[in-house]
């Protein structure tokens, strides 16, 4: 560790519903994830997050295992419907606070940093029902909800995350993949092609006004910083000739809602693309929202910090009509011109059934893109890490271990040799998660 800087943060990751359990406890309101995992048949194994790893009520003994690590920060997300049963701020539960605040003023007493993310895809059910991130109220749901756990919480907490993977649920919480709870909902939401952009649209107003509210109204007293998480995944071309392919994987999946951040409204080649998929349809309303003056302002530069959760690279190609597509990719496909495929060439570090593959060249080549296109803002790797390797006894880890640390030198030989604006480096997971 001693090619790292002494202030480099070494944390573990978790996520509320993956977590917490007690899913009615001390007046927890419904999320979207209870009701999918109610649903017969949509998880394989007919688990659910209702105790999980029971944290809600063992979240001491977490801290403690935590401190046994000797890691210097704790990666959680506050659940949304647990503090606002009902998604907004007419209905607040104290209870649901004061477990946040317990856990905060526990890792604080143990000298361990929290790290908040907001958001991580449990949205309220009531408010699901009111078509979600597809109605134009949720930024003001969203910055509502973010302004009361800054006043709340915003003490002893230095380091907040609004989204975690903003694209990827842009896309999930669309479609019905993972899902929508029922065809009422379903049907009150009028899904359509536009409907990811529409979404994701709403979540980077809804980031952008939670970090405004943080800089205008918190910031000079906290001493705190704001960011957002994407997926980090590298996009290779399968052969020479696919280079287009790994290129538009990487603006629909991180570039869409990262550019109007870091730069200036959406990437010209999505806008261009998406305007030639609109002369296609019938609809009389474009793919992809335009922003005012006002918003272009209100977004760039909303972020102190990217993180970014990486664990594969992974190789892409141009589809092919021939080719069955699966279901997630297919109107990513079709607008984006890129799909995934596999390849024996990389090693399967989890075991044949896992989409993990040990790369930690795609996440140098992350790193340097990040520099080289986006002025080399400040990284924090939000989440990495690969799932236990079938067949090993549980105490000989040495999948996971040679993972990591293939990863974590590859972080650091990004930060000698290329300059990578890398301050820190979380583990998923410290406990099993559902």
């Amino acid at each position: 560790m001693s090619s790292f800087p002494k202030d480099f943060i070494w944390a573990c990751a978790t996520s509320a519903y993956q977590v917490e359990g007690g899913y009615t406890a001390d007046g927890k309101g419904p999320s979207i994830w209870d009701a999918i995992c109610e649903q017969k048949g949509r998880i394989s194994d007919g688990t659910n997050g209702n105790i999980a790893c029971d944290s809600f009520h063992r979240y001491k003994e977490d801290i403690e295992c935590l401190k046994k690590l000797g890691v210097t920060h704790y990666r959680f997300s506050i659940s949304w419907p647990r503090v606002l049963p009902r998604g907004t701020i007419d209905e607040i539960n104290e209870q649901g606070l004061q477990y946040y605040e317990n856990l905060i003023n526990g890792l604080i007493s143990e000298h361990i940093e929290p790290i908040v993310t907001l958001f991580h895809w449990d949205f309220p059910l009531a408010l699901t029902e009111l078509a979600g991130w597809l109605n134009p109220l949720s930024p003001k749901w969203f910055s509502d909800y973010a302004q009361l756990c800054f006043s709340r919480f915003g003490k002893n907490v230095k380091l907040w995350i609004t989204f975690n993977e903003i694209c990827m649920h842009a896309w999930c919480s669309s479609f019905v993949i993972p899902g929508l709870p029922d065809h009422r909902v379903i049907s009150s939401l009028n899904v359509d092609e536009s409907s990811p952009y529409v979404a994701g649209h709403h979540m980077l107003l809804a980031h952008a006004s939670a970090y405004r509210i943080y800089e205008e109204h918190f910031k000079n007293i906290q001493k705190g910083r704001v960011g957002i998480v994407f997926s980090g995944q590298w996009y290779e071309p399968l052969e020479a000739g696919e280079e287009a392919a790994a290129r538009n994987a990487r603006i629909w999946t991180m570039d869409w809602l990262l550019h109007p951040i870091l730069r200036e409204d959406y990437p010209c080649t999505m806008k261009q693309r998406l305007a030639e998929v609109f002369k296609q349809t019938t609809s009389d309303t474009s793919l992809l929202p335009e922003f005012t003056k006002q918003e272009i302002q209100l977004v760039k530069g909303s972020a102190d910090f990217i993180g970014l959760n990486y664990y594969t690279a992974v190789f892409c190609r141009k589809p092919n009509a021939e080719r069955p597509t699966t279901p997630s990719m297919g109107i990513l496909s079709k607008h984006a011109v890129f799909e995934n495929c596999d390849d024996p060439r990389w090693e399967r570090i989890c075991g044949d059934n896992c989409w993990i593959r040990n790369t930690p060249f795609g996440l140098r080549k992350m790193l340097r893109f990040m520099r080289d296109e986006y002025d080399n803002p400040p990284l924090l790797i939000t989440e990495n890490g690969c799932a236990d390797a079938l067949g090993e006894e549980l105490l000989v880890d040495n999948a996971r271990i040679r993972y990591c640390n293939d990863h974590i030198r590859t972080i650091a030989l990004a930060i000698k040799e290329d300059k990578a604006n890398v301050f820190g480096y979380t583990l998923v997971e410290f406990v099993g998660q559902f």
